[in-house]
């Protein structure tokens, strides 16, 4: 996927951008496809990650690059044929304060499966960005690595992406895009949406399977507090007191009420968030 990815992405682009190839810690077969592939593709610069982890990777990235703006694309992406123009465009007016913008994800199902209908939720979980109206992050829009450019003054300034979060491998371990949205946030900048440049984003089948979803949602509870573990104070309703007390009063609604899948993902959040509390790398706020 990755290799179709690069291709279709040196269709596209001029001199002024660098291409950059992260293999995160893939199979010594794998590892062996992409060393081929990048000696085979001239000005494409290759890096490979002994460690896995999508934000040890996209900080190798960060750490190789020179440009004045850092665009990420996941390797499971495909842009549009007229993503990179539509990009330098968006690129190019960008008011000073705009320090990230984040692109249109559409998701592109297996070929033998028709389009699943899935919950807001869900469709978040998946890394979909599908709206056509433009806006900022602080007015509720939202963005994704999958197709994010980010200033590099900016990332210089907040520093760069939590590697205690973010996929590794098969872990559904996430959130180190949001952490980096937020953190430019709370800085004092915009973050923007442009649904003008596109990418496909391939979704396993899998993935539109709920037990995928389940999991994923758990994981995030997970993700939620780990990001902020060494935040002073921790977020109001990610403390381990708050998320206790609303166990019980989760657990009865599930049990006495209709089904409901909102309600199942609040439930699971809350139990991912107090097992990082109990075993995860947040325990320290607990022993402190």
């Amino acid at each position: 996927m990755a290799i179709e990815c690069v291709e279709e992405i040196f269709r596209q682009v001029d001199d002024a951008a660098r291409v950059i190839l992260v293999d995160s810690a893939s199979t010594a077969e794998e590892a062996e496809i992409l060393r081929r592939f990048a000696h085979s593709v001239k000005d494409l610069h290759f890096i490979r990650c002994d460690v896995a982890g999508v934000s040890l990777a996209r900080n190798a990235g960060i750490h190789a690059s020179d440009g004045h703006w850092i665009v990420f694309v996941d390797d499971d992406a495909l842009p549009y044929p007229d993503w990179y123009s539509c990009l330098r465009k968006s690129l190019a007016s960008a008011p000073v304060d705009r320090v990230g913008i984040g692109g249109r994800v559409v998701a592109r199902f297996p070929d033998n499966m028709r389009a699943p209908q899935l919950d807001e939720t869900w469709l978040t979980y998946l890394s979909v960005v599908d709206r056509a109206e433009a806006g900022s992050v602080i007015e509720g829009a939202s963005v994704v690595a999958a197709n994010y450019a980010i200033l590099r003054d900016a990332l210089a300034q907040i520093g760069n992406f939590d590697e205690a979060v973010g996929r590794k491998q098969s872990s559904l371990i996430s959130g180190g895009d949001s952490h980096i949205t937020d953190k430019l946030i709370n800085a004092g900048y915009d973050v923007w949406y442009d649904p003008s440049f596109v990418v496909h984003h391939r979704i396993p089948a899998e993935r539109l399977q709920r037990r995928w979803i389940f999991r994923r949602v758990f994981m995030e509870g997970v993700s939620l507090v780990r990001m902020h573990r060494n935040d002073r104070p921790i977020p109001h309703h990610l403390t381990f007191a708050k998320l206790a007390v609303s166990l019980p009063y989760l657990v009865l609604r599930m049990l006495l009420s209709p089904w409901q899948p909102r309600q199942a993902y609040r439930l699971l959040r809350v139990l991912g968030g107090i097992r990082e509390y109990l075993f995860g790398q947040s325990r320290h706020r607990l022993l402190g």
